[in-house]
């Protein structure tokens, strides 16, 4: 079963796969509109720029390819800790977003949710544990 700083640097990794993935899925929306766009000049382009407009699409297919391949690799953790995530409440969600998203501090997410850094530490404790031995169970 993983340790408690184990389940925290998955949940600052889970963050991390996530701003990851949301930047690599606004890429590929933008390669691919790009590509819808050099489409429409291929249709109206001369035979040399119809060549290098091919191009530029191969290429930004194998990077779409290649950022679609890193997103695969990226889902099992985030699916594992999504799952987990899934069945707490919005308190608990929150109280880890600021946590290991935002890297907010005891004393700021006591203010934050006014409770006690002490209930803080205590909540984290028990979350962090639960996620253990949820991931334990992977």
């Amino acid at each position: 079963m993983p340790s408690r700083e184990q389940a925290e640097n998955f949940m600052k990794e889970f963050y991390a796969l996530e701003r990851e993935r949301n930047s690599i899925q606004y890429a590929i929306k933008q390669l691919m509109d790009f590509n819808a766009t050099l489409e429409e000049y291929r249709e109206i382009g001369g035979l040399d720029s119809v060549k290098k407009i091919e191009n530029l699409i191969n290429k930004n297919n194998e990077t779409v390819v290649t950022k679609l391949e890193r997103i695969n690799e990226m889902l099992p953790k985030i699916s594992s800790v999504r799952c987990f995530m899934d069945e707490l409440d919005n308190e608990s969600k929150y109280l880890l977003e600021l946590r290991f998203k935002k890297n907010r501090g005891f004393e700021s997410i006591g203010y934050e949710l006014n409770i006690s850094k002490s209930t803080v530490g205590r909540r984290l404790e028990i979350l962090l544990t639960a996620l253990s031995n949820d991931l334990g169970k992977i």
